[in-house]
């Protein structure tokens, strides 16, 4: 799911730049698709779904807090490799680890050893993101009811540090909706800068993403010792109350609406939830609503989760009996028994789990016991029970006793008062003593049907926050413009002393990504895709020209190999002539020149090969080409090519 934020006016910075072609474009979003969809997996139970991505090797998920704040179990959604195939499989043990205390965040951990297989890990950037920057997003939106895994819509990051609550966001125009929470965007290397958590509601292409440059494992808190904002959850409540309030009363009306009503009230409790995660109240109500809808499992499972986190916290016997009947409509008779036994040795002077006692063990046969619990009702007279029907079952079970069971039930009515005080003691000396519940069996039931004991083991380590992110020189410096990428010796140097990477020398993260272009190449040449290997070999030979894989592409290609002039060579002397706007000009013979974007700070050298309507088509010293819309250029540069068509 999304979360979803009142429209307001937000300013958009948009950063105009240099941009390739829309083919060229399309081709980068099917290079970033198939660099990162292995690395993103969905995550959903019965109440929703989400996305998430791969952290590492080792099954360590990031996504948001909200989509796993369910107390329902998960499933995960993800691609293994086992030698030199890929497999989608699902994963049933999902371990919620933590989340972080304030930002929309959250780990998950599956175990690779369940399918036996190799996860694909993504890659994350260390750079913030800049206004302009081309972005991809990727995840699981859900359309009528189905899921669309592995979407990918493209846009450009909007704008940075966009404070919503205190919180900071970028912000995008790329297409996000319900499923995306979670999911990875990612700039055009592949390397995810943000996590898809939020949009508004009521205004199209206006995303935000947290932003993970900054991102530490060290952060991550078990859910149990997130204190939150109670104040922001509390204006989601309100909101919830008043949905429940207006659904209750389409029901005595018999107004068909109540359920989606009540529907409108279950994503504001989660809303809240997502600002107070360790409130039971808020379980208890999300639990009342669900069973409002007949979504008995998933009530029965916010229940349960609202006992785990305060067992002694409640005033009455209430919240076990409502436990019970969700189990009961799932027809799980002797797991409700267990629950009203632990409601009865808990509270046993409040009434309602010894009527809902005595009625399950008529329907089981046990009529010694419903005999017992129909006399205590009728002895306490709690509110809103029938007591004639708990006359009618005490009455038809005493029938069914024999002399001995009757007469041990008149003995146990005559001393009606001291038995439910012995209890009373009981339970709290249970208490005093930090026991969370009475009955043996009640405790097994919660450690099998709980899921807060999947939180963060004592001891256990997450891996190093450093270990998902690249340490590239382009990943530092927040690079992802293809121009950018190419930018020569005229760009802007640094006023300090400190010495700058080699522009020719590639570093690690270009050798690995050109390798990966090079056998997406070479795998689509040997299925006879010509077209498509041409188009990667372009690509590599475009972003990483000084690689070895490059080499090799120029030769697959049939372009020779470009002339080095070795540094201490003789070389002709020539006048330098320099641009209007400051760039160098190198001679005429050769045909090749810099060009440069309107603003100057992005340059590249080629030859000019062909002028079309509104584009020019240019040739770089490599061999590749590259098509320029005319208007994104220089002034001197629009002249230079007037010149050159009237010619």
């Amino acid at each position: 799911m999304i979360h979803h934020l009142p429209a307001k006016s937000v300013v958009v910075a948009v950063f105009l730049g240099l941009s390739l072609n829309a083919a060229l474009v399309a081709q980068n979003a099917q290079s970033v698709y198939e660099t990162v969809s292995p690395s993103v997996v969905g995550l959903s139970n019965l109440e929703g779904s989400g996305t998430g991505v791969l952290l590492d090797s080792s099954g360590l998920i990031l996504t948001n807090a909200h989509v796993v704040s369910s107390p329902m179990p998960y499933k995960c959604v993800v691609d293994i490799r086992r030698g030199n195939t890929t497999k989608t499989v699902t994963f049933k043990k999902v371990r919620r680890l933590g989340r972080h205390p304030k930002k929309d965040l959250a780990l998950v951990r599956i175990d690779p050893k369940e399918h036996n297989g190799e996860l694909i890990p993504a890659k994350f950037s260390r750079a913030k993101a800049t206004p302009g920057q081309q972005i991809y997003a990727i995840g699981n939106p859900a359309a009528g009811g189905e899921i669309l895994n592995k979407t990918i819509t493209q846009g450009l990051i909007s704008g940075v540090d966009r404070e919503l609550e205190d919180i900071k966001y970028y912000q995008i125009d790329a297409a996000i909706n319900p499923g995306n929470s979670g999911g990875p965007v990612c700039n055009s290397d592949g390397e995810v800068i943000g996590i898809a958590t939020l949009k508004f509601r009521d205004v199209d292409n206006v995303g935000f993403v947290l932003p993970v440059h900054d991102f530490s494992t060290k952060s991550i808190k078990p859910w149990k010792k997130v204190k939150g904002d109670p104040r922001m959850a509390r204006q989601f409540l309100e909101q919830a109350r008043h949905y429940v309030n207006q659904a209750k009363k389409m029901n005595k009306q018999g107004n068909p609406w109540a359920e989606m009503y009540y529907a409108f009230a279950l994503h504001f409790y989660h809303e809240a939830l997502a600002y107070d995660p360790n409130n039971w109240e808020i379980y208890f109500n999300c639990g009342v609503v669900l069973g409002e809808i007949d979504r008995n499992e998933a009530a029965a499972s916010y229940m349960l989760l609202a006992v785990e986190m305060d067992p002694w916290g409640f005033k009455d016997d209430r919240v076990y009996r409502q436990l019970g009947i969700y189990l009961l409509r799932e027809k799980k008779l002797k797991e409700a028994k267990i629950v009203w036994k632990e409601g009865i040795d808990k509270f046993p002077n409040s009434g309602w789990c010894w009527d809902m006692y005595a009625r399950a063990c008529f329907d089981s046969g046990d009529y010694y016991d419903a005999a017992r619990a129909s006399e205590v009702v009728l002895y306490l007279k709690p509110k809103n029970v029938r007591l004639q029907d708990v006359k009618q079952i005490r009455d038809q079970a005493y029938n069914r006793l024999n002399n001995s069971k009757r007469n041990k039930l008149s003995s146990v009515v005559s001393s009606m008062n001291q038995e439910l005080s012995e209890m009373q003691d009981k339970a709290r000396e249970a208490k005093r003593g930090g026991a969370a519940h009475v009955n043996k069996d009640f405790t097994k039931f919660a450690e099998n049907n709980g899921s807060l004991s999947d939180e963060l083991e004592e001891g256990e380590e997450i891996a190093d926050s450093d270990t998902f992110f690249n340490d590239s020189a382009n990943s530092r410096t927040g690079s992802n413009s293809s121009l950018q990428q190419m930018e020569s010796a005229a760009g802007k140097t640094s006023s300090n002393t400190v010495k700058k990477p080699d522009p020719n020398q590639p570093t690690d993260q270009e050798i690995e990504s050109s390798e990966r272009l090079l056998r997406l190449a070479r795998n689509y040449e040997r299925m006879g895709r010509e077209v498509r290997s041409k188009r990667y070999l372009n690509s590599l030979l475009e972003k990483y020209p000084n690689t070895n894989a490059a080499k090799q592409a120029r030769q697959m290609l049939g372009i020779p190999e470009p002339v080095k002039i070795a540094e201490n060579a003789a070389k002709p002397e020539t006048p330098v002539k320099k641009t209007d706007d400051g760039s160098v000009k190198p001679p005429k013979n050769d045909g090749f020149r810099i060009w440069a974007d309107q603003s100057g700070q992005h340059r590249v050298e080629a030859q000019l090969i062909e002028v079309l309507d509104d584009m020019v088509r240019l040739k770089r010293r490599d061999g590749s080409f590259i098509e320029i819309k005319k208007e994104q250029l220089s002034d001197f540069d629009q002249k230079y090519i007037k010149q050159k068509s009237d010619k």
